[in-house]
């Protein structure tokens, strides 16, 4: 059986004290040696050398193993720094930890930590690999989304008019979504015996409600091309019926303002929804008119039938009309003011003898600056000045 580093120590202390004393006791038994003077010089001598041995003859063994142990943890630290872990061996100890010598304590407690290390590295490499393979899969997740945005935003892009036209009439219109893809919608509908002028919003933004435009869109132009001369009430409540059925499908509580608005050939404006006030500059006074739009919001309840006032304006020659979401005049500028109707009819009042597609443009520069929160959406109609 081994003996654990405080044995040793004390057989080596009580080695070198018992020197001396066997030393003692063998001049007592040898008495008569006292009485030569020789042996006295010696006795002298060796006592002194007891005494010294007694003192100081434990320190080289106990410093070697001392030594030998510290070396072994000064290598187990290095082990630890390249990812070694093994455990440096312990002696012989008592049972009872409170009984262990120090430095054997120390070395089952650098033993102990080196055991959770290589525990927490291991658990570590785990959560590593697994957080990698997550961000794998979320960055093929979020490009298959991305492509399905892009997609998306192309489709409905490609809905809306590019190049509206209707003789006797210069279109100029923008819609810039504030996010990939958007709530706003406008549209120009030209039909051999009227046009159709739209504009709408659906609340909120994003992928929902750009859904719900194109779901609008669709029966919009379904139910116009069947019947091209309906009433502007009547067409928003057909839209309203079937646009209440599919946002219910979606399980959605969003909503949609709009104005319709038919365009017939003599100039003639026959509207209805509520949505935001349409402007009209007037060229004979050079003044811009701000003309409220009354109604009801779509897809609130399934009836709206007896909820839409028709009105009734005139296009003369060379006068301009401005269709707009509020995404325009609720923009927040950097000095923490909304633009507000005034600003979209001041621009529009001292650019009113520029082309429509300058009105159009000089909108979109007094934005800039602006936060954009919300879809931005506008439709300028100017009837030719010779009426043709």
């Amino acid at each position: 059986m081994s003996l654990t580093i405080s044995m040793r120590l004390r057989i080596l202390i009580w080695v070198y004290v018992s020197l001396p004393i066997l030393a003692f006791l063998l001049m007592a038994y040898q008495h008569s040696l006292f009485q030569e003077p020789g042996f006295q010089d010696s006795l002298g001598s060796g006592m002194v050398v007891a005494v010294l041995i007694l003192l100081f003859g434990h320190m080289p063994g106990t410093h070697w193993l001392l030594t030998r142990r510290l070396k072994e943890l000064r290598l187990f630290c290095g082990r630890i720094r390249t990812g070694e872990y093994d455990p440096v061996p312990l002696p012989n100890e008592p049972p009872d930890e409170s009984e262990e010598h120090e430095l054997t304590a120390l070395i089952r407690h650098m033993n102990w930590m080196a055991n959770r290390i290589r525990v927490r590295e291991g658990e570590l490499t785990c959560a590593v690999d697994t957080l990698r393979t997550t961000n794998e899969n979320l960055d093929k997740a979020r490009a298959a989304l991305w492509g399905e945005m892009e997609l998306a935003k192309k489709i409905q892009t490609a809905l809306l008019p590019a190049s509206p036209h209707i003789p006797g009439y210069a279109i100029s219109a923008f819609m810039e979504p504030a996010d990939e893809v958007g709530g706003d919608y406008y549209d120009v509908i030209a039909t051999p015996s009227c046009h159709w002028l739209l504009i709408g919003d659906v609340s909120g933004h994003g992928v929902t409600s750009g859904l719900i435009q194109m779901m609008a869109r669709t029966a919009i132009h379904s139910i116009v091309e069947g019947n091209p001369g309906l009433s502007p009430a009547e067409l928003l409540d057909r839209v309203n019926g079937r646009l209440t059925e599919d946002i219910q499908m979606l399980e959605g509580d969003q909503y949609m303002t709009m104005t319709a608005l038919r365009l017939d050939p003599d100039g003639k404006l026959v509207y209805a929804g509520m949505h935001q006030p349409l402007l009209l500059h007037r060229r004979q006074t050079d003044s811009v008119e701000e003309v409220e739009s009354r109604g009801m919001w779509l897809a609130l309840m399934p009836d709206i039938e007896d909820m839409l006032p028709v009105d009734e304006l005139r296009l003369a020659p060379g006068d301009t009309l401005l269709l707009h979401t509020d995404g325009i005049t609720e923009a927040v500028g950097p000095d923490g003011e909304m633009w507000e109707m005034e600003g979209l009819m001041d621009t529009m009042a001292a650019n009113a003898g520029e082309e429509v597609s300058v009105i159009a443009e000089r909108v979109r520069q007094s934005l800039e600056g602006y936060t954009r929160d919300d879809d931005r959406t506008a439709l300028i109609i100017r009837r030719h000045a010779n009426g043709i």
